[in-house]
């Protein structure tokens, strides 16, 4: 599995594609992108009176061969092979996670405008805007996210709560 820090700087991933191992990504560090996870949160106003709340995840990844590791290593992915992996996260539409330095953001999908693609000489920027609705809460820890025992919510009668680490697949 990739690893935050060394040879990427986020991973995508859902339980879906690849088992859930998910593609490790580099962030565009450019003056203009600047180099982070963008989180935007919303709350409309529905006809009872009552709040829903949205957020919208956005980050731009580059792809291409030869780039350089967060740890100063040659990025071992190819643009082609990440670019593919990448989409088939995407192409799941739900369920897709960001797992960053900070903690992990879950549950998110990608509908309507969720990527901008810019393909100039050998490597790809893509920014992704992927988004939730429902409680929104802070990102997870990324320790007891990674370390938390996947099961299928239909199956499994117990609580799931942080304080088990159980999550539904």
């Amino acid at each position: 599995m990739a690893s935050i820090g060394t040879d990427c700087d986020v991973v995508l991933f859902n339980p879906a594609v690849e088992g859930g191992a998910g593609v490790g990504c580099l962030l565009d560090k450019s003056r203009l992108a600047r180099g982070g996870v963008n989180v935007f949160r919303s709350a409309y106003k529905q006809a009872d009176g009552s709040y829903k709340d949205s957020q919208v995840i956005t980050l731009t990844v580059l792809l291409g061969d030869g780039l350089v590791n967060p740890d100063g290593a040659i990025h071992t992915g190819g643009r082609a092979d990440e670019y593919g992996r990448l989409f088939s996260i995407l192409n799941q539409r739900a369920g897709i996670g960001v797992m960053t330095g900070e903690g992990v953001y879950s549950g998110l999908y990608a509908s309507g405008h969720y990527a901008i693609e810019d393909h100039s000489g050998r490597v790809s920027r893509v920014t992704l805007q992927l988004s939730s609705e429902g409680e929104i809460f802070a990102p997870a820890d990324r320790d007891r996210f990674e370390q938390s025992l996947w099961v299928d919510g239909s199956a499994y009668a117990g609580t799931m709560s942080w304080d088990n680490s159980y999550w539904r697949a």
